[in-house]
């Protein structure tokens, strides 16, 4: 499957510490580097106290194209 749109989401960055969120940051781009999602942005993020929620929102409207759909075919199972 060929993916084009890729955003990488670092979580729970609330229970460590600064420097260790860095090196996980530098972790995630040796471990993406080669595929895919090299160049997809990676965004920190803590679910639980919604901090950069909003950045994934704005990244998903602003840069995630709407697949074309075809309404008028039969619907099929993918």
């Amino acid at each position: 499957m060929k993916l084009n749109s890729i955003l990488v989401l670092q979580n729970k960055i609330d229970l460590v510490k600064e420097v260790q969120a860095k090196e996980q940051y530098q972790q995630i781009i040796d471990f993406v580097k080669g595929t895919n999602a090299e160049d997809a942005p990676i965004i920190q993020i803590s679910a639980l106290f919604k901090y950069n929620i909003e950045v994934i929102f704005e990244y998903i409207i602003r840069k995630i194209p709407v697949p074309l759909r075809d309404f008028t075919s039969k619907p099929r199972l993918i």
